[in-house]
């Protein structure tokens, strides 16, 4: 089925993300920020994001650092947002008129409940080193005991001065290792139990983050599951202040052994473990169901999805047929009995928002497009034609309920964008296309990893990523117009990033292959390989085969009588190897 309408098309262009959702205030210059635990304050390789730079992309604009957190440590920073004001803030440091507060916990107990701790703290080879007993212990730290339980204590610290590693190194000193700091002495634990609580600068306003909810509820402590899920959770709510944007989507926690997604109003757990969720799992996901206040759906997958078949899913609370949830600035529908998917994949976030960025007059055409994300992007983008292909014809409708839901068709003032539907197998259609020379200025291309398509289509009846991956490409290359960029995302988890990259490069020599990276709520070892193919010159086709070779060279050479001229006009033609048998026979 073809389905074919106009849509207005917007002149001034919403902003994908409406707001940076963090906890973070601007004044005089300064930015105070919530740092996450597990986030390093700058970029520790370049592949990889800092803090500040990840504040710099969602803010647009530099920030200069005045201090440091180790990465295991959360809460309180401030940044700069002038060469001038960073300055004035390091002397601050430098005097000493910065006061800061830390919360941490421990394993050990103590009769005392205050001490103050006075060392020198100097580095010996890759360790730093605390001696108490120096002539000179410039470093100082004052301890408050907050409260206890019969296995837990929470501390406060105030250091008066910054050394590397001060507390850390002064609770060691006093028999008080901090919780999940083995480097010093402490029991290992799914994090380092330390927290930044507040920070003044001088006559500036105090800036406090409030602990994560582990150092409230010690009792959490005693299951180290339990809390590992809820110290998981804590890092998102950090990064992305979610309880503060109830109907936004995010991914909390990002594992081996499950994801859990936060779909608006429900949540959503996929279940990668070969075995069934026990008695003892389904009550701690039955802690976080009540943690956030929503009901949870759990999704068994035991080979993440690479053995498609129908399994059994179960609930904790009452989980509707279907709902809707936003996604920064759009809004979309999803629903429970949709396979192992809810309808919405939240790892294309960032790709989503780039591909919005880039849509402004564009021809976009999104394969494998399922229930239309990347349509919408584009549409409110400010693409002029989006051309959305998927096999299924219920996915396409799903796509068209989510345009309407966007307030789409003709809910944005001026201009038209024409948007095409077409239930039909990628192959198919890209053959027809090229036949048609029809083109696109952007391509989107987010193959499943298998998919059949019952014979329905006479192209393939099969799809399975690693035997089909060329011919996608080179169907890609044929409709793609000069100038053109492609967006190529896989979750196939047999090839790495580079071995990808090392197809893209093989079938797009001339192009420009830039890797994605997703958002911070999914961790690094996330099997989404995404990358952007951008051209700079007209795409040129590379020869697949022995005679598109022979074509290549014969466009190349001119045609026969121009051939002959090369040869030499007065030069007998060589005979070939099989005319020379023949004679001498």
């Amino acid at each position: 089925m073809i389905c074919k309408f106009l849509v207005a098309r917007a002149h001034v262009r919403e902003h994908f993300i409406e707001s940076i959702l963090m906890n973070i205030k601007i004044t005089n210059d300064l930015l105070y920020a919530d740092k996450p635990d597990g986030v390093s304050t700058h970029a520790p390789s370049p592949e990889r994001r800092g803090f500040v730079e990840y504040l710099e992309q969602k803010l647009g604009r530099k920030l200069f650092i005045v201090h440091r957190l180790d990465q295991t440590t959360s809460g309180a920073m401030v940044f700069a947002l002038s060469a001038e004001k960073a300055e004035e803030i390091r002397q601050l440091f430098v005097r000493g008129e910065v006061k800061k507060k830390y919360r941490f916990l421990t394993d050990r107990q103590s009769a005392e409940a205050s001490f103050s701790v006075r060392s020198e703290i100097h580095r010996q080879g890759q360790r730093w080193m605390s001696d108490p007993r120096s002539a000179q212990p410039k470093a100082k730290t004052s301890f408050q005991r907050i409260k206890r339980s019969p296995f837990f204590e929470l501390w406060e610290a105030q250091p008066t001065t910054g050394k590397a590693h001060q507390i850390r190194l002064h609770a060691r000193d006093l028999g008080l290792p901090i919780l999940g700091d083995p480097i010093y002495g402490g029991t290992p634990f799914p994090r380092l139990c330390l927290h930044s609580l507040s920070l003044q600068l001088g006559v500036e306003p105090l800036w406090e983050c409030p602990p994560p909810r582990i150092f409230e509820r010690l009792g959490l402590l005693r299951d180290i599951s339990l809390a590992s899920l809820v110290t998981e959770i804590d890092r998102r709510q950090r990064l992305f202040n979610f309880l503060s944007n109830p109907e936004q989507c995010y991914c909390l926690i990002d594992r081996e052994d499950l994801a859990l997604e936060l779909l608006g109003p429900q949540l959503w757990v996929s279940w990668f473990i070969a075995t069934e969720p026990s008695a003892q799992d389904l009550e701690r996901l039955a802690f976080v169901g009540r943690l956030l206040d929503r009901p949870l759906l759990v999704q068994p997958r035991p080979d993440r999805g690479r053995s498609p078949g129908p399994t059994r899913k179960s609930e904790i609370g009452i989980v509707p047929e279907s709902w809707t949830a936003k996604e920064g600035a759009f809004t979309f529908k999803l629903q429970k009995s949709s396979g192992e998917s809810s309808g919405l994949f939240l790892d294309q976030r960032a790709q989503r928002e780039q591909l919005f960025q880039r849509a402004q007059g564009k021809r976009v055409l999104n394969l494998f497009a399922y229930t239309g994300g990347f349509s919408v992007a584009a549409i409110k983008g400010g693409a002029t034609c989006v051309t959305h292909v998927d096999l299924n014809p219920n996915a396409n409708a799903w796509a068209e309920e989510n345009l309407r839901l966007n307030g789409l068709p003709g809910g944005l003032p001026g201009g038209e964008s024409e948007v095409e539907f077409f239930d039909s197998d990628v192959f198919f259609f890209l053959d027809r296309a090229m036949k048609k020379g029809r083109q696109w200025d952007l391509i989107v291309c987010d193959p499943p990893v298998f998919s059949r398509s019952a014979g329905r289509q006479p192209s393939r009846s099969v799809f399975r990523i690693e035997k089909d991956l060329q011919r996608l490409l080179e169907g890609c290359r044929q409709v793609l117009a000069p100038q053109g960029s492609v967006l190529f995302s896989t979750h196939f988890t047999h090839w790495t990033a580079e071995e990808l990259r090392g197809f893209l490069e093989t079938s797009f020599p001339q192009a420009n292959i830039r890797a994605n990276v997703t958002d911070w709520d999914f961790s690094e070892a996330h099997p989404l390989k995404s990358f952007w193919i951008e051209f700079a010159e007209p795409v040129r086709p590379v020869p697949q085969g022995l005679k598109q070779q022979r074509e290549a060279l014969r466009e190349k050479q001119g045609p026969p009588r121009e051939r002959r001229k090369q040869r030499g006009r007065g030069e007998p033609r060589e005979k070939s190897p099989e005319k020379r048998r023949k004679q001498q026979r």
